[in-house]
C-alpha cells in the first residue's frame, strides 16, 4: 500500500485523487487538505435543494458532488482528509458495516488520543469527544475498491457552513448555525 502525504492541494484535487486511486484499482491511504474552500455534496443528495447555489456561484465557492454518500458539507484548508482505498477482496476488510467503521476509525481515536481528546467510536460512523461530533466520516464502494475517508478538523467555520446550506428563512438558519455549534467540535 503507498502513502501519499500531499500537503495541500486544489480543492478538486482533494476529491478526485481517491477517485482516481479506487478507479485505478490502487490500494493507498492519502493524506490532503484542500487549498481552497468548497462545497461537497453527498452521491444521493440534490444539489439544488440542499446548498444555495447562488449563494455559492455569487461568493465562488465551487461544488462538488462526490461518488460516496452522506449530507452536504463546506470544507476547507483547516480540515485534513484521511482517504483509505482498499481491494474489496482484500483480507483485512471487514464485510460489516459497523466492524468495518470500528476497525478502521481506532487509528484516528488513537491520534486524537495522542494531540489530548479524549475521541470514542460512535457507532456507526462517527468520533465524538465531550458529546460533541469531532469528524465526518463515510465509506463507499467504488469499482473493485472500498474507499473510506474521514476528516481531522483543525477549525471549523461554522457560520460559512450554515451560509452555504439552503434554508427556508434566516431564523432557520441561525438554529443551524447554532445546532453546528452545539454538536461540533474541533482539534
Amino acid at each position: 500500500m503507498r502513502l501519499y502525504n500531499l500537503g495541500k492541494v486544489p480543492w478538486d484535487e482533494s476529491q478526485l485523487i481517491y477517485h482516481a486511486l479506487a478507479a485505478l484499482g490502487r490500494e493507498a491511504l492519502s493524506l490532503v487538505s484542500p487549498a481552497t474552500a468548497y462545497v461537497c455534496i453527498g452521491f444521493h443528495q440534490d444539489a439544488e435543494q440542499e446548498v444555495d447555489l447562488n449563494y455559492c456561484s455569487a461568493n465562488r465557492i465551487p461544488v462538488f458532488r462526490r461518488d460516496l454518500g452522506g449530507g452536504a458539507v463546506y470544507l476547507d484548508g483547516d480540515q485534513l482528509f484521511y482517504q483509505l482505498i482498499l481491494r474489496k477482496d482484500n483480507p483485512e476488510v471487514p464485510r460489516r458495516k459497523e466492524a468495518f467503521y470500528e476497525k478502521f476509525l481506532q487509528p484516528v481515536i488513537n491520534v486524537y488520543r495522542k494531540i489530548g481528546i479524549p475521541a470514542e467510536y460512535k457507532p456507526i460512523n462517527d468520533l465524538i469527544a465531550g458529546g460533541r461530533k469531532i469528524s465526518g466520516t463515510g465509506a463507499a464502494e467504488m469499482g473493485d475498491c472500498i474507499v473510506f475517508v474521514g476528516n481531522l478538523i483543525v477549525d471549523f467555520n461554522y457560520e460559512m457552513m450554515s451560509r452555504v446550506l439552503k434554508v427556508p428563512d434566516e431564523k432557520f438558519r441561525d438554529k443551524v448555525h447554532q445546532t453546528l455549534r452545539d454538536n461540533l467540535s474541533t482539534i
